[in-house]
């Protein structure tokens, strides 16, 4: 308990699971993250490249 406290030793999730229900606490926290479009991805705003054709 004490490395985990001080820092010297980070719990894998199972662990910190564990420990979330033996101290009642919440140790882990659920984020989301939004993705950036790829360039893959269509815009909905056109380009001059959508407009021009290119040989």
């Amino acid at each position: 308990m004490h490395h985990l406290e001080i820092g010297k030793l980070e719990p894998s999730i199972e662990l910190a699971r564990k420990l979330e229900r033996l101290l009642k606490i919440n140790l882990i926290e659920t984020i989301e993250v939004e993705q950036e479009k790829t360039k893959q991805e269509k815009s909905d705003v056109l380009t001059i490249g959508d407009i021009l054709k290119t040989e």
